[in-house]
């Protein structure tokens, strides 16, 4: 990331290309372990969407954080799975122990569902 801020994309991709590797190789070894770190990769320097959504999906099967959470609704937020987003986020409202990003996260996903306001959000 620092390398693309400084303009230097080659050396940016160079680097993303061998992370991208290492969290395929993480992947086929020890899928449970890593599904939440490759999702978050690829959904932000490694730049596939799609691709982060399967995992966060994948890791949101195996467990019902706040992190896992987080992911799949960023996840589907950024391919517009807007069904994904709806049901986390109804789903959530049944949760009892939310912080507060995940909160914050939860409210915007229903008021994208068209569950809330967005002026009684803001007020969340």
């Amino acid at each position: 990331m620092v390398y693309k801020e400084m303009g230097q994309l080659d050396e940016a991709q160079h680097w993303r290309d061998i992370a991208a590797a290492r969290y395929d190789e993480l992947m086929v070894r020890h899928p449970e372990a890593f599904a939440d770190h490759a999702a978050e990769f690829w959904l932000t320097v490694g730049g596939d969407a799609q691709r982060g959504y399967l995992l966060a999906a994948q890791n949101f099967a195996l467990r019902k954080t706040s992190r896992a959470y987080e992911l799949i609704l960023q996840a589907a937020v950024a391919t517009q799975e807007t069904a994904t987003v709806c049901r986390v986020a109804e789903h959530l409202q049944t949760v009892a122990q939310q912080g507060p990003r995940l909160r914050t996260l939860a409210v915007r996903a229903l008021t994208t569902c068209h569950h809330l306001s967005p002026s009684s959000a803001e007020h969340e």
